[in-house]
């Protein structure tokens, strides 16, 4: 089990020889006095047309966002739709029984701007996709959900870098959810625009890293993973040795890069933080950077997806081209690379 906690507070935990737990916040109630279970069940039958044989989503928007506190596992809020049913709500417990040990994982995580109905429609459409692609093969889809959606300023990009130092928060939340998965069952993690940050963040924390003041004080046990961006809105030496997700390859088989150099939104990215380099989802993985991070840069490969998504960025364009799901097969299905 995970233990996440500021390197500041170690010595005290040590001291107090508590038991191996998470330490996360305590789930606030809503503003509107609402549950996001309620929430759910009351979005369910708008998603009752979805077709397939069952996928959950889990999410951290009920927990805090400026700190981590103690609590136990399953702490997040996890949501079931069946085969032709209406997305649901569920439990921890029916979340871990619901795993499959010899089955592949796929986690999916959305980047900023997403409301819970964009969530609800995406996830029975990401599903379809991925599974357009399977031949067969089985996987668990999981669709990893935080709180993007919060207008702040209602200054586009001053919320855009609010909302990537959110995401990066809340790669504490994402790798507490791979610890909840059978550690036999290969995980693939998709990442779209932030998304791919709220990865980053879980990957160099597993690895040992720090992120926003915290680490893992018990090792993260050994599992495969292979990792997807898409639109990735991260700079583009992030991955770097001595930049902010350094240790983030350590933990992944391989890594695809999906590469859009005409990418409208993110030809802002630069403009969100003073010295902020181009995006990973543009520039890609320059040839420099693949020098620097050494080693590690043969688990790195990039498809150009320019000519498919031209000046395009959100997800449901990446949706509409089976061709892509076909493209990243291997690394969702665990097939040979």
């Amino acid at each position: 089990m995970l233990v996440l906690t500021s390197q500041m507070s170690v010595g005290l935990f040590a001291q107090q020889h508590l038991e191996p737990a998470y330490l996360l916040p305590p789930a606030p109630i809503n503003p509107d006095g609402n549950s996001i279970s309620d929430a759910w069940v009351e979005s369910g039958p708008l998603y009752s047309s979805c077709q397939s044989s069952g996928f959950y989503v889990v999410s951290s928007r009920r927990l805090c966002q400026n700190k981590l506190q103690t609590c136990a596992p399953g702490a997040m809020d996890y949501c079931y739709c069946g085969d032709g049913q209406a997305l649901t709500c569920s439990s921890y417990e029916a979340f871990r029984g619901w795993l499959n040990p010899s089955i592949p994982v796929c986690v999916y995580v959305h980047g900023s701007f997403v409301t819970w109905e964009t969530v609800m429609q995406d996830s029975c459409a990401t599903y379809r996709w991925l599974k357009s692609s399977a031949c067969g093969r089985p996987v668990q889809v999981v669709f990893f959900t935080w709180p993007s959606d919060e207008p702040f300023t209602h200054v586009p990009l001053l919320d855009a870098r609010h909302l990537g130092e959110r995401a990066g928060f809340n790669g504490l939340y994402l790798q507490q959810l791979i610890e909840e998965l059978p550690v036999t069952a290969p995980v693939s993690l998709i990442g779209h625009s932030h998304g791919a940050r709220v990865v980053s963040s879980a990957l160099h924390l597993r690895s040992g890293g720090e992120v926003e003041g915290y680490c893992a004080c018990v090792p993260a046990q050994p599992r495969r993973i292979r990792v997807v961006f898409a639109a990735a809105a991260i700079d583009h030496d992030w991955l770097n040795p001595g930049h902010r997700y350094e240790r983030a390859l350590w933990s992944v088989e391989c890594l695809m890069n999906l590469k859009n150099s005409h990418d409208a939104a993110l030809a802002l990215y630069p403009l969100l933080r003073p010295f902020s380099k181009r995006a990973i989802g543009k520039a890609g993985f320059t040839n420099r950077d693949q020098q620097e991070i050494g080693q590690q840069a043969a688990k790195i490969s990039q498809i150009d997806v320019t000519p498919l998504i031209r000046l395009r960025h959100v997800w449901p364009n990446y949706l509409a081209d089976v061709k892509l799901s076909h493209a990243i097969s291997n690394y969702i299905y665990f097939n040979g690379i």
